[in-house]
């Protein structure tokens, strides 16, 4: 393993998310780019919350919506393998999503 991936693992995620924070507050971080930080940053927030009392954004809901919609399938594999903290196929139903 290279020196720099060795380093890079080391990162904690609580390292990581205030490193992604102090990013998206500089004046030249474009609105595209703002987007991906801001879906970042809710994603490691949500990692230390228990997935039972979660709070997810509209905009986070929104595209569970829309990704439950084009392929359950798919969103039901994103739940099993935890690459995303999403709500639940249960809460989303419940939410009208």
């Amino acid at each position: 393993m290279l020196w720099n991936q060795t380093v890079l693992l080391r990162i904690t995620s609580k390292q990581l998310l205030k490193s992604l924070e102090l990013l998206h507050q500089q004046d030249h971080v474009s609105n595209a780019d703002s987007t991906c930080l801001t879906f970042l940053i809710e994603q490691l927030k949500l990692l230390d919350v228990d997935k039972h009392g979660r709070r997810y954004s509209p905009k986070l809901l929104v595209f569970s919506n829309i990704l439950f919609s084009v392929s359950s399938a798919a969103y039901q594999r994103v739940l099993e393998t935890n690459s995303l903290a999403l709500p639940s196929i249960i809460q989303s139903k419940r939410r009208g999503l």
